[in-house]
């Protein structure tokens, strides 16, 4: 049987490129896991203490490899595959695919089956440093396995997502954006799923009498496919009380089982929709043929048919209508406020969304004014969900600032104007934070009427201070400043979006997840470290959360604040080191970065 020349070239192109240095690193996390494990928790310990406890830092130890992984791979597995497909229709490279024998579904499957063979080899090098855990003990074949399961599963599925949408969008910046959105928002929704349909009565009881037993339900079956979710269900079950009792025994309610099908039903579903869409080339949006006027009495007809440009996105009237003084800003912004046309099953699927979305808004302010729902748990809700989200998407477009100037070959264009390097480089910042704040104008009525809705029934136990909303508000300005002043300045050293994505992704993900485990790993068990003050000097969320409890506020607001500034700081730190790059190399003389 001939092997799939796909995964041939895939294979050796990837080995060609910058995977010794993913794998390295990948395993010198896990090894570096260990190893801070070891010190935090027993080096200091005798060997009589260490032969006693041994098995709980074993168990431990798989804990933290087991969520360390599944995160990993939540962002990992697409972005290896988001660009597979719009990449070579990008370099022009999709056509001679399609004109060759080979069909559309060999083409999609071997992209896959490449990147799926890479997943296995990483999760395999990794399996001498995860072995230490049963030679600690407190770990049995059962979980591991499940876990490795749960861990492949959820690789492949979001591997699987990645080149469906790169599949169907034109763009690779498109498709990586859509893609980890779509994967953000699964995680995150399934997760308030779990919560909803293992938590108390009261969750449910404002919904009307059909549906506050059938709502709780669908929303913990949707839970039940969070692989983070289902990993805590492997590593500790004991903090999973939706599975003990009569359904833990059933095996379609065991939370991996659940999680495992769900991933394999979707990447079975998406990779006939990728090949489909690989074999039906996307529609030419230029032109397209009208009906010809029925001429006048007297006048001849004509035969030949006229033809109308069509345009493919959908524009917002306030902002095509705009003029600046500076053309990149312009442009910048009617690029952020216009969208493209989508299918019309789509569309209706978008719109039933949006009309769920608009009656749990309708639905949260009747809480807020009988009281039902404080103050602080709007602000945490939102605040938390709205920097996470915030950050991808200014590191989504920051990163693709200047990239796909290149991309596109329009940089040319703007070497060769009268602008400065610092009029590009704020035409840029301002379009990207305007756009971050113009779509997160509808949260803000809600969380302006809810401190203004605090009665004395919320004193004591669910107040908002106006001084925390400002920090809060602050805080997130702050980490959007630095973030996109990060991003901007990584996009200028590529030439490839893709490749100034990933590492904008990644560097952020590794600073905002690994970092802060680093240091807990480091400080938990010396005292006076100011572990707490230094997390929360130097993570956004950790502010945040800080910030919305009184007593913690009043602890930490000074080195809360104190990020603040910093962050602020570190902004313009990365303009500076920006301007200073394209003032010294220009952008055509700046080596390939793929």
């Amino acid at each position: 049987m001939e092997l799939n020349p796909i995964v041939v070239k895939e294979v050796r192109s990837r080995w060609r490129g910058r995977a010794f240095i993913l794998l390295t690193a990948y395993v010198l996390l896990l090894a570096g896991t260990v190893l801070f494990t070891y010190q935090t928790s027993g080096y200091n310990m005798t060997r009589q203490d260490w032969e006693n406890n041994a098995p709980r830092y074993g168990h431990d130890l798989f804990e933290a490899f087991s969520y360390m992984q599944v995160l990993g791979w939540l962002l990992i597995g697409p972005a290896l595959t988001a660009t597979s497909i719009s990449g070579e229709r990008e370099t022009g490279l999709l056509e001679g695919l399609q004109m060759s024998p080979l069909r559309p579904g060999r083409i999609v499957w071997g992209k896959l089956s490449a990147v799926l063979l890479f997943i296995a080899l990483m999760q395999l090098t990794a399996l001498p440093i995860t072995s230490t855990c049963f030679l600690m003990g407190g770990t049995s074949g059962g979980e591991f396995t499940r876990a490795f399961a749960l861990e492949f599963a959820t690789a492949a599925c979001c591997a699987a997502t990645g080149i469906y949408f790169s599949s169907v969008l034109r763009r690779s910046q498109a498709a990586i954006t859509v893609t980890f959105c779509v994967l953000l928002g699964w995680v995150i929704s399934s997760a308030f799923g779990l919560i909803l349909g293992v938590g108390p009565p009261a969750l449910a009881s404002g919904y009307p009498a059909p549906f506050n037993k059938l709502i709780p339900e669908l929303a913990l079956w949707f839970g039940l496919t969070n692989p983070v979710m289902a990993m805590a269900a492997i590593v500790d079950p004991r903090s999973y009380p939706a599975f003990a009792g009569p359904t833990a025994s059933l095996l379609f309610r065991d939370p991996v089982t659940v999680c495992i099908g769900f991933q394999a039903a979707v990447a079975l579903i998406l990779m006939p929709l990728a090949a489909r869409a690989v074999r039906k080339p996307l529609p030419d949006p230029q032109v397209a043929p009208r009906r010809t006027r029925r001429a006048g009495r007297g006048s001849a007809r004509t035969s030949e048919p006229t033809y109308e440009y069509l345009t493919e996105y959908v524009h917002l009237p306030a902002v095509a209508n705009w003029r600046s003084t500076n053309p990149v800003l312009q442009r910048e912004l009617r690029a952020k406020f216009r969208w493209k046309r989508l299918p019309t099953w789509v569309s209706c699927i978008l719109v039933l969304a949006g009309a769920g979305i608009t009656w749990w808004y309708i639905y949260e302010i009747g809480e807020i004014a009988n009281g039902d729902h404080g103050p602080t748990g709007v602000w945490a809700f939102f605040s938390i969900i709205g920097t996470i989200a915030n950050m991808i998407a200014v590191a989504l477009m920051g990163a693709a600032g200047f990239a796909r100037e290149r991309e596109a070959k329009t940089w040319e264009a703007l070497e060769l104007s009268q602008l400065t390097p610092g009029e590009i480089i704020k035409a840029k910042l301002e379009a990207i934070l305007t756009g971050c704040i113009l779509y997160s104008m509808p949260v803000w009525p809600l969380l302006l009427f809810s401190l203004a809705s605090q009665n004395a029934a919320h004193s004591g136990r669910d107040t908002m201070s106006i001084d925390r909303a400002i920090m809060v508000v602050a805080s997130m300005l702050a980490t959007l400043w630095w973030v996109t002043a990060y991003s901007l300045y990584l996009s200028w050293f590529f030439k490839r979006t893709a490749a100034a994505i990933g590492w904008a992704l990644g560097s952020l993900t590794f600073a905002m997840v690994f970092v802060p485990i680093i240091l807990v790993m480091l400080l938990s068990g010396s005292p006076g470290s100011g572990l707490e003050d230094i997390l929360t000097a130097t993570h956004p969320l950790v502010q945040v959360v800080a910030m919305l409890d009184q007593s913690e506020f009043d602890r930490s607001g000074g080195a809360a604040a104190l990020g603040i500034v910093v962050s602020f700081i570190a902004g313009w730190v990365w303009i500076g080191l920006l301007h200073t790059s394209m003032n010294r190399q220009p952008i055509t003389t700046v080596a390939e970065i793929s």
